[in-house]
C-alpha cells in the first residue's frame, strides 16, 4: 500500500511538472519501443527518477548517471557539426533528431535536438546539461524501461555514431575518432585548468592540424619524440603560419580514452606544467596507426 500511494505521488508530480508519462499501447501501436523512444531522454518514475539516453544509431539506452557523466557520454557520442549549420537552423531536419551537435567551430559546445520539436537545447557545462535533459524527460515505468537493451560506451559504438552523415551536405562534419578525440581532450584540459583559477585556451583549428601532422610523421616513421633529425616539433607549428610568442608540446602514446590520456599528462610534471602554462590557445592531434593505437601530439602556444 505504501508503495503504491509513493508511486501515484511521483506519478502526480511528475505530470504537475510537465513530465509525459509513456503510454505505448496508445501512442506508438505499430513501432517497437526502442525505436519510437530514439533520441529521448527516459525517467524512471519507479526508481529516483534515473535518467537515461536512447541512442539513436543503435537504439540502446545508456545509463547518465551524475551530472560530469552525463555531460561526458553525450560529448562521446555527440556527432560534429559546423558552426553555420548549428547557427543556420532554428528547426532542424528530421535526420538530427535526438542526437548530440558539438560545434566544432565554437568550443566544442554541445546542443541536443529535442526530438518532440526539433529545436537545439545548448548544454552547457555539465550541471547545466543535466538539468535540460531531465526536465526534457519522458516518464516511463521498470516494465517499459525493460523492453530497451542497456548500451556500454565504446570505442567500437562511439566509432560507428561519429562516421554517421546526418544529410546535411558539407555543413555537418563526418566526426571521425579524432575530432571527438580532440573535443573531449579540449573539454577536460579546460576544466582543469578552471579548477586552478586559470584562464581557458581558445580552441585552435591551426594547432589541431599541427598536431596532427606531427602524430602522422612519428606513425610514418616510427618514432616517438618531441624532435626528430631534420625537424623540431616547432616546425610542425611554424610550417602552418601560426604566429606566437610562446609553444608547448605533450606526446603520448597508447592511450584508449581523451580521460586516460589528459590524466597521464597530469601526473607528469613536464606536461602538468604545459597544461596549466601561461598559454592562450590549444589544439591536439589524436591519430590511430595502423593496429589501432592512437599517437597524441598536444599543442599550446601564447599569441597576443
Amino acid at each position: 500500500m505504501e508503495k503504491t500511494i509513493k508511486l501515484f505521488f511521483l506519478l502526480a508530480v511528475l505530470a504537475c511538472s510537465g513530465f509525459m508519462l509513456l503510454d505505448p499501447g496508445t501512442v506508438f501501436a505499430g513501432m517497437t519501443l526502442p525505436e519510437k523512444m530514439k533520441g529521448r531522454i527516459l525517467l524512471q518514475v519507479q526508481g529516483h527518477g534515473e535518467a537515461w539516453y536512447v541512442s539513436p544509431q543503435d537504439k540502446k539506452r545508456y545509463y547518465l548517471g551524475r551530472p560530469s557523466d552525463a555531460f561526458d557520454m553525450m560529448v562521446r557520442m555527440g556527432l560534429g557539426a559546423k558552426h553555420s549549420f548549428i547557427t543556420g537552423h532554428t528547426v532542424f531536419p528530421q535526420s538530427v533528431s535526438g542526437k548530440i551537435l558539438i560545434d566544432v567551430d565554437d568550443h566544442g559546445k554541445a546542443y541536443y535536438v529535442y526530438p518532440k520539436n526539433l529545436r537545439a537545447y545548448y548544454l552547457g557545462r555539465p550541471a547545466d546539461a543535466f538539468a535540460i535533459m531531465k526536465n526534457l524527460g519522458l516518464g516511463i515505468t521498470d516494465n517499459d524501461l525493460g523492453q530497451i537493451g542497456i548500451g556500454v560506451l565504446s570505442e567500437s559504438n562511439i566509432s560507428s555514431n561519429n562516421n554517421t552523415s546526418v544529410g546535411a551536405g558539407s555543413n555537418v562534419v563526418l566526426n571521425q575518432d579524432t575530432q571527438t578525440m580532440n573535443i573531449q581532450i579540449f573539454n577536460l584540459t579546460n576544466g582543469i585548468r578552471k579548477e586552478n583559477g586559470l584562464a581557458e585556451l581558445q580552441y585552435s583549428e591551426g594547432l589541431i592540424k599541427a598536431g596532427e601532422n606531427h602524430a602522422k610523421d612519428m606513425i610514418a616513421l616510427g618514432y616517438f619524440t618531441h624532435n626528430r633529425e631534420g625537424k623540431t616539433f616547432y616546425d610542425f607549428v611554424d610550417e602552418l603560419g601560426i604566429k606566437y610568442v610562446g609553444v608547448g608540446e605533450n606526446i603520448a602514446f597508447g592511450y584508449r580514452t581523451a580521460q586516460d590520456v589528459v590524466n597521464g599528462w597530469m601526473d607528469s610534471p613536464g606536461h602538468k606544467a604545459n597544461m596549466l602554462g601561461d598559454y592562450t590557445h590549444f589544439g591536439v592531434g589524436a591519430i590511430k596507426d595502423s593496429q589501432g593505437r592512437y599517437y597524441y601530439s598536444e599543442y599550446f602556444t601564447k599569441q597576443r
